[in-house]
């Protein structure tokens, strides 16, 4: 809470709630080792039980005892998650803007024609325009180069073999 607090700008209301569970652990925590101990003895009177009858009644206060021994085994493991996995709800509400005065916004000026503007960016169109025409030309002679000169030879090719005297 103390990070998120100091995260804030400001802190508007604050609500803590909470259960505090250490007497209740700590009884827990008593109340298992008087379990083991108790189951400790009666493990002893197993030993010493002498008939079927006597073994079979201290087995189920043994079975009662380990009973009760995860029962509370499993409440402290509860209050370890309890504690260890706390939840901390936030409500957050943005700050309202304060009003400001605002000035009377002025018209801006009408925009005039300058034709000296257009003349200005000539020269850069005119630059513009010609690399456009010469890298359209360089593509075409990288790209239809090829098929050009290939047209060109077929063509050398047919003129001569049509110029080609006839044999007698």
């Amino acid at each position: 809470m103390t990070r998120v607090r100091n995260m804030a700008l400001q802190v508007i209301r604050e609500n803590a709630t909470g259960q505090d569970v250490t007497s209740a652990y700590v009884d827990l925590q008593s109340r298992l080792t008087n379990l083991d101990a108790t189951s400790a003895r009666v493990r002893d009177f197993l030993k010493d039980a002498k008939t079927t009858e006597d073994s079979l009644r201290i087995n189920q206060q043994l079975s009662d005892l380990e009973a009760q021994m995860e029962q509370v085994k499993g409440q402290m493991h509860y209050y370890e998650g309890r504690s260890a996995y706390s939840t901390l709800n936030l409500s957050l509400t943005p700050l309202k803007p304060t009003p400001t005065a605002t000035l009377t916004p002025t018209p801006a000026p009408a925009v005039q024609w300058n034709p000296g503007k257009p003349l200005a960016r000539l020269p850069a169109c005119w630059s513009n325009s010609a690399q456009v025409i010469i890298d359209g030309l360089i593509w075409l002679v990288v790209a239809l180069g090829p098929y050009l000169l290939a047209m060109a030879l077929l063509i050398l090719v047919i003129r001569r073999l049509i110029k080609r005297p006839a044999a007698k």
